[in-house]
């Protein structure tokens, strides 16, 4: 804005010198005139030049929240990462063993007709929220040395009366009689795992009896 002033100086300095040298009077008030009008134009820019300065001082006050707030979100999701390493890891499984029928059952005779069904549900623990297939990478049964894939789906089939996670075992004939051990692993896709282990009583344990 100075030079723009010394620029002005210099022209207003021309045009009076161009005044002097004029005798028309005429060209004299014509001369003043755009002086005048040379002022008014330096006032207009000065204005919106301060307009200018206004708004960009705004939006870098504007800025300046959002990087704070960026900053605020980050350290937010700091914390809650730290949290869920600290004390969400383990997913909470629910779980049971059913029958013919969907009722529950423990006990199964080895007569190779025999289908015992885990049915199990998926938490996190964080937000209560049931894991479903896009949640969950795999949840599997462990038994008799080898891992099954449960399998995600509406139940009764083709209903969306229930979702959960099973898988049918089928027992072969003559199967060796007595308490089946078993675990059941859920994986999250972001890493974090759960396990369900049944409660080591009789009743509640997968049994395979003799025909």
């Amino acid at each position: 804005m100075a030079m723009n002033r010394r620029w002005l100086a210099v022209l207003v300095g021309l045009l009076m010198v161009a005044v002097t040298a004029c005798t028309d009077s005429g060209a004299l008030d014509d001369a003043l005139a755009e002086v005048d009008d040379l002022n008014s134009t330096v006032e207009d820019l000065e204005e919106a030049t301060g307009v200018l300065e206004a708004e960009t001082a705004t939006l870098e006050a504007d800025i300046a929240a959002l990087e704070a707030d960026k900053a605020a979100l980050e350290a937010d999701k700091s914390a809650l990462e730290e949290t869920i390493s600290s004390t969400g890891q383990a997913l909470i499984l629910q779980a049971d063993i059913v029958g013919d029928g969907c009722m529950l059952q423990n006990a199964y005779i080895n007569d190779g007709e025999a289908k015992a069904t885990f049915r199990v549900r998926v938490y996190d623990p964080i937000t209560g929220e049931q894991l479903d297939d896009q949640a969950l990478a795999s949840v599997t049964v462990t038994l008799d040395g080898n891992d099954f894939e449960l399998a995600w789906g509406p139940h009764p089939p083709d209903t969306d009366l229930d979702f959960f996670w099973t898988y049918g075992w089928e027992i072969f004939e003559d199967y060796p009689a007595g308490n089946v051990p078993y675990t059941i692993t859920a994986t999250a896709v972001d890493g974090r795992t759960g396990q369900f282990d049944p409660f080591n009583v009789p009743p509640s344990l997968l049994t395979v009896m003799d025909a």
